[in-house]
Formats: structure tokens, C-alpha cells, sequence
């Protein structure tokens, strides 16, 4: 499972390609997968999805402020949708993981 230090260690990478075999390879230690405000309109999270998430059966949430509404109209199983404002459902799974969240 990825820390939070491996996690803030790693964003510089995610502005050069050199990031792609790092993410590989968390997707690939992950049991769970958990999408924060995304559109899915990117191809590393329908790598993560397709890849990782379907192949393997993992559990996915969908962290974002409303339901994907797209979604909503060809509704699948492939995730949960947790919605709210992320200073409200984020915290409450960091929370269920036990994880520390400092207020800034």
C-alpha cells in the first residue's frame, strides 16, 4: 500500500513520463483503487480500471462532489461513488483506513 511520504515524494514525477513505470507499479501493489475528482477522461485511469481494477477484482471508489452522470445512465458495478465535498469524504476515509489527516 502506498504511504503518504511515497505519495508526496512522488508528485514532482508526475510532470515527466519518467512517472509511468512508478505508477505501474503501485497499480500493481494496490488492493483497492480510489479515484479523487476525476472525469476519467485520461488514459491512466482507464489503465487503472481496465488493468488493474477489473482484472483483478479489486475495489474501486470514485471520490468526486456529484455522480458521474454518464455513468448514472449505463450504470455498471465497476465502482462505488462516494460524493461530497472532499474536505468532508476524505477525511472520513482516511479515517477508516486509520490514517492521520492534519487540518491545514
Amino acid at each position: 500500500m502506498l504511504t503518504c511520504d511515497q505519495l508526496a515524494g512522488a508528485v514532482p514525477m508526475l510532470c515527466r513520463p519518467a512517472w509511468v513505470p512508478q505508477v505501474q507499479e503501485w497499480l500493481a501493489e494496490a488492493e483497492v483503487l480510489v479515484f479523487v475528482g476525476t472525469s476519467f477522461a485520461v488514459t491512466i485511469t482507464a489503465l487503472a480500471i481496465r488493468e488493474h481494477g477489473r482484472r483483478r477484482g479489486l475495489p474501486m471508489f470514485n471520490f468526486n462532489i456529484d455522480s458521474d452522470p454518464e455513468r448514472l445512465r449505463a450504470a455498471t458495478l465497476d465502482w462505488v461513488d462516494v460524493c461530497g465535498p472532499a474536505e468532508v469524504t476524505l477525511p472520513a476515509l482516511a479515517a477508516l483506513c486509520g490514517v492521520l489527516v492534519a487540518a491545514r
